[in-house]
């Protein structure tokens, strides 16, 4: 939940403020902070942190050399490090996926999970970095306050659309192994693609009230109110935060956290049953059946490394529902939590998919040391086994 009209206490008008913007501020243990003087309207006005920012060991935001501060600046450093490295190679990857010419559709999948997966990478280091400024008061102006919010905001869009695309190549990747011929009906070209944006509009949609909810205004009214007495800019609720707020409760939170995590639990369960059954009869499985199942291999460590990295933001809603408390140095290490998911991908395929290899070397320069691999022709190596796609046609290379 973010800023609401909260309620009335007698003559006192009540605010809630955004969560995000209570981790930047030092609020009473109370959670709530009045104006010190009557306004000419006579009302005394009331703002309220749901959840009240701090750091684990209690300091003050202006304790500069604090240990929260320091945790704080040392996690920076690897968001940054580990943000940018994510970056390069998402961006990487969807260049590769693009030089096919011919289209599959595991491909496909793979190049927008990379690109939702570029979008947590940048909108991450943004944030954090934004962040950092403010809470080391290297800035605190509202391009600090809009770099911190929004790109905070778009980099969980990133990461909903990367556990729903994950979902979706989990499957993919388990029908073209248990039911070969539907795999083929199901997930043609256009099939793929209307899926693929249905995927990405439920994210989008899961995270609309979480964008439309907050707004940066500059502090003309509430200099009275203690929290706000030194700042020119703060951050408040629209209108359409009180709609969510009311109809929605949390329900979008709990969608965009739990629902991911059972679907892939599930076919990921059903794969691993139907793979043990094929390699029981290694002798009779075909060289298409192993290079499926060599395919649908490489991508489980990608599953792996999502349900590790989502250890964070689950430890980071309970902490906040139970104790009522945003700890700084969590706002950080979920961010980084994020910017590894998404860093993990070519990692994975390269260590997993010789032809993988093969691709990267073609695309990285002589100067890094790699030779370009003389057996890869004109990009056209495929990181899948068999793929289905608009032809019906498969892939004949190895992992």
């Amino acid at each position: 939940p973010s800023a609401v009209v909260y309620h009335k206490m007698g003559e006192n008008k009540t605010f809630r403020l955004p969560i995000l913007f209570c981790a930047l501020i030092d609020f009473p243990k109370n959670k709530i902070d009045c104006t010190s003087s009557i306004p000419d309207s006579g009302e005394v006005v009331c703002f309220k942190c749901p959840i009240v920012g701090k750091y684990f060991f209690g300091e003050q935001i202006e304790d500069f050399r604090s240990v929260g501060h320091i945790v704080c600046l040392l996690l920076w450093l690897l968001v940054l490090i580990v943000g940018t490295f994510g970056t390069i190679t998402n961006s990487l990857i969807i260049s590769i996926m693009r030089k096919h010419t011919e289209k599959r559709t595991f491909d496909f999948l793979l190049m927008v999970l990379a690109s939702f997966d570029l979008l947590s990478s940048i909108m991450g280091v943004i944030s954090v970095s934004a962040m950092m400024a403010y809470y080391e008061d290297w800035d605190r102006g509202p391009v600090t306050l809009f770099l911190f919010i929004y790109p905070f905001l778009l980099g969980l869009l990133g990461r909903s659309g990367s556990s729903y695309i994950t979902v979706l190549i989990t499957i993919e990747r388990y029908l073209i192994i248990a039911h070969p011929l539907k795999s083929v009906q199901w997930f043609t070209a256009t099939k793929t693609k209307l899926m693929t944006f249905g995927v990405s509009l439920l994210a989008l949609l899961i995270n609309i009230p979480r964008l439309t909810s907050v707004t940066i205004s500059k502090n003309n009214e509430w200099k009275s109110v203690p929290s706000f007495d030194a700042k020119e800019y703060i951050v408040e609720a629209t209108k359409l935060e009180e709609f969510w707020y009311l109809n929605l409760k949390s329900i979008h939170y709990q969608i965009d956290m739990w629902v991911p995590f059972p679907l892939l639990i599930l076919f990921n369960v059903l794969l691993f049953l139907r793979i043990k059954q094929f390699t029981k009869n290694r002798q009779g499985l075909s060289k298409t059946q192993r290079r499926d199942i060599r395919a649908a291999r490489m991508f489980v460590p990608v599953v792996v490394v999502l349900f590790l990295c989502n250890i964070v933001p689950i430890t980071f809603y309970i902490i906040m529902h139970f104790d009522r408390v945003l700890y700084r140095e969590v706002v950080v290490l979920l961010v980084l939590s994020y910017a590894v998911n998404a860093a993990a991908n070519l990692p994975i395929y390269y260590a997993r998919g010789p032809s993988f290899r093969q691709e990267i070397k073609s695309a990285l320069p002589a100067r890094c040391g790699w030779l370009k691999n003389g057996d890869s022709t004109n990009g056209e190596i495929s990181m899948t086994e068999r793929n289905t796609n608009a032809a019906g046609s498969n892939s004949n290379h190895d992992l």
